[in-house]
């Protein structure tokens, strides 16, 4: 998350806008320290909770299913915004290519064009199997039925 936020950081350095660039960079490190703080708090709740009590690790899988939900939640959200500013960025520098009069379509409309296509449909899958809906089980299952 540290590595996607500099790389955010790089992409929006040469913003006109200081308070799009702000706001962009608020919102993405927000979301990268709270994905990392979730990621450490849940490795030493599980260790605390394998070690003081070993009895019970049935229980505490209770108590850090809400924990690890709220994790996947925000590790989704922010590969999603990182995508997004991304994916975005790409879009601004099309449209400058565009006004000063390169029309083809080259290397960086193939690479919107991709970063789209893999920011929207892992992303509808997540919030599927983060459901419970197990959908690459139906989806492979049934490919292969006879």
């Amino acid at each position: 998350m540290a590595s996607l936020f500099l790389q955010v950081r790089a992409v929006c350095a040469p913003m006109s806008r200081n308070w799009a660039r702000r706001t962009v960079l608020a919102a993405s490190g927000t979301l990268a320290v709270l994905n990392i703080a979730l990621k450490w708090f849940l490795a030493v709740l599980d260790i605390v909770y394998r070690i003081a009590v070993p009895g019970a690790v049935s229980g505490a899988k209770q108590d850090l299913t809400g924990w690890w939900r709220l994790g996947v939640w925000v590790f989704f959200g922010s590969v999603g915004l990182f995508s997004g500013v991304f994916v975005g960025k790409l879009g601004v520098a099309i449209v400058q290519r565009r006004r000063l009069g390169m029309r083809g379509v080259g290397a960086m409309h193939v690479v919107m064009i991709m970063g789209a296509q893999t920011m929207v449909v892992p992303g509808m899958f997540a919030c599927l199997g983060s459901f419970g809906l197990p959908v690459l089980v139906h989806l492979t299952n049934a490919s292969h039925q006879p």
